[in-house]
């Protein structure tokens, strides 16, 4: 893919004069984010209804039109439609990698920034583009770009010198999940676990370890099971026991509680709050 982001410029200058019935000009900004990912901002499409994404359901089945109902009249599903086409023009002879995969088209949401909403100095720990890409949106810049459990747990400690909360990102838990390899997820269960110390040894206040969903690997896949948490922190009863995994933490003191609760909790704990509750 790395043939295509060098002639991103071709596919820039093309669409600045717009795409099939789009009127008015349009200019498409393509960059490399990592090896096999990129981005795309469409700029002059406001009021547009979205695009549908082309990736398909399953490997092997025929890549989904962005064009497709309910998009059909969206000038961005039409322009995606016509920037993939020609992505397949320019890969053509490739034998691999010789298409993209577009998918999570959105228009720039309007979101509080994290600092002002919990009055904290964040900062992120994020190598994947799409996590640092979720810092950006709430305003928490993004410190350190490590990827392996050792060099996020040693950036996190860097960082607690300037900022007294930090967003931290581990990435490939989630795609030996997605690769269907258990042992490859035990793997990197473990490297983070040996990385740990590094970690616990700055005294966070409170410390939370858990995911933004889980990828079994019998799955291969993100599925719709709750996600294991751990918390330490200084005022917990304590008794919950050592196991850390999916069935332990259903008896755990913190119980089964929607995500957005996690945070406030957090906050009581490390003495945030003037007052918890009514």
């Amino acid at each position: 893919m790395l043939r295509l982001f060098r002639r991103r410029q071709y596919l820039e200058g093309l669409y600045r004069t717009g795409a099939r019935s789009i009127s008015r000009p349009i200019a498409a900004q393509i960059a490399q984010a990592a090896r096999r990912i990129g981005g795309s901002v469409l700029v002059g499409l406001c009021g547009s209804q979205g695009s549908g994404k082309s990736t398909a359901a399953a490997v092997l089945k025929a890549l989904l039109e962005a064009d497709r109902l309910p998009y059909t009249q969206s000038r961005t599903a039409i322009m995606v439609a016509d920037i993939i086409d020609q992505v397949r023009q320019i890969l053509s002879d490739e034998p691999r990698a010789n298409m993209i995969l577009a998918r999570g088209f959105a228009r720039h949401p309007s979101l509080p920034k994290f600092a002002d909403r919990y009055q904290m100095r964040p900062a992120a720990v994020a190598g994947y583009p799409m996590y640092r890409g979720v810092a950006k949106l709430l305003g928490i810049p993004v410190v350190s770009k490590a990827t392996t459990a050792a060099d996020i747990c040693q950036e996190v400690v860097t960082a607690l010198k300037d900022y007294n909360f930090i967003y931290a990102h581990f990435k490939y838990t989630d795609k030996a999940g997605e690769d269907g390899n258990l042992a490859g997820k035990v793997q990197r269960i473990e490297e983070m676990d040996a990385a740990l110390p590094t970690l616990l040894a700055a005294s966070p206040d409170v410390l939370i370890i858990t995911g933004d969903h889980s990828t079994p690997p019998g799955l291969k896949g993100h599925s719709w099971h709750p996600v294991p948490v751990l918390m330490s922190a200084p005022y917990l009863r304590g008794g919950d026991g050592m196991p850390f995994d999916e069935v332990s933490c259903r008896k755990g003191q913190i119980g089964t509680i929607p995500a957005k609760e996690l945070l406030p909790l957090a906050m009581a704990h490390a003495g945030k709050l003037e007052k918890f509750g009514a």
